[in-house]
């Protein structure tokens, strides 16, 4: 029996509702005995204790839904590495308008989270940049973006090869950077 039967179930009988007797997966029991399960009793359900059980089973429902719901709203980001390598010769020129690119995208875009742009030591023209998007929405108004446009005709003789790569976080919440 999951957790949610079983708490939806206790609530059922702390409030008494005539349908919950056949509803139930404690029916079995009430059928036979005709009266309520000694262990409730004995947590005194009935009279002041009730109001306090009620209210400890729905703090436990709407918590348990309200995290179930914000795993779920974490879910919709869109993460993904982009892999790079650019023309050494041009190496200081791509990584000035890389600047400034990602500069404008996370000070005028909401829905991009995170570009973090890192290099290779032994070959710093292999480039790989974190982006993190709050959702597939963003993304793409991100790619409609004056300045996302001129990062990509400034640079396109510059990258000679380019893999994007959709990724799941390991760790999910965890910040990138403090």
């Amino acid at each position: 029996m999951s957790f949610v039967t079983q708490t939806f179930d206790l609530a059922k009988l702390m409030l008494h509702f005539p349908v919950s007797y056949k509803t139930c997966n404690y029916y079995q029991h009430f059928k036979n005995n005709k009266q309520p399960i000694k262990t409730f009793y004995a947590m005194k359900v009935q009279g002041k204790y009730r109001s306090f059980f009620t209210f400890t089973v729905a703090l436990i429902i709407v918590l348990g839904f309200g995290t179930l719901d914000a795993a779920a709203q974490k879910k919709d980001k869109l993460i993904r590495l982009a892999k790079l390598q650019i023309d050494s010769v041009q190496l200081e020129n791509y990584k000035s308008i890389l600047k400034e690119g990602i500069e404008a995208a996370l000070r005028l875009e909401p829905g991009v989270l995170t570009l973090y742009a890192v290099s290779e030591k032994a070959q710093p023209n292999h480039i790989t940049i974190l982006e993190i998007y709050a959702d597939e929405d963003a993304y793409r108004a991100h790619l409609e973006t004056p300045h996302f446009k001129k990062y990509k005709t400034g640079t396109k003789d510059m990258v000679k090869s380019l893999d994007l790569v959709e990724v799941d976080p390991l760790i999910p919440g965890l910040r990138v950077i403090k």
